[in-house]
This record gives structure tokens, C-alpha cells and sequence, in this order.
């Protein structure tokens, strides 16, 4: 299952990672998607983050992650 979250204006959207692990894609998510090859438009239909995340052995890091709004994930 993929988790909902909401921007403070209130606008739903999903992790790009979050999605890429539920649909098992297999490819790795470390560069933009292919988002912007279907037309889709930065900071309008998804945008760039920096997730602070702890990996299997403990080691925290930043990682980039793309919050795709709901619009572009139907």
C-alpha cells in the first residue's frame, strides 16, 4: 500500500520511491524520472525533495525523492 500525504496547502501526493517499491519497477529511482519525457512540469505536477533517511545498517542520509501530486498519478 502507498501512503497518502498532504502539503500544507493541502495538496495530496506520493513519494516517487514509495511507488516505485509497490509497482516493483526494478530499476533504480536516482535520477528524475521519466517525468519530464511525458510532459509533466516541475514544481507544478511533481517536485524535487531531500529525505532524510536511515539505511538497513543505520547510516543516515540525504536522498533526493520527487513528491508527485495526485493529477499525474491517476
Amino acid at each position: 500500500m502507498i501512503n497518502i500525504y498532504y502539503s500544507p496547502k493541502g495538496t495530496p501526493y506520493i513519494w516517487a520511491s514509495e511507488l516505485n517499491a509497490e509497482l516493483e519497477i526494478g530499476t533504480k529511482l536516482n535520477t528524475c524520472p521519466r517525468m519530464i519525457e511525458y510532459g509533466f512540469v516541475e514544481n507544478q505536477d511533481y517536485s524535487c525533495h531531500h529525505k532524510n533517511v536511515t539505511t538497513a545498517i543505520g547510516i543516515k542520509k540525504a536522498v533526493f525523492d520527487w513528491a508527485v501530486q495526485f493529477p499525474i498519478t491517476k
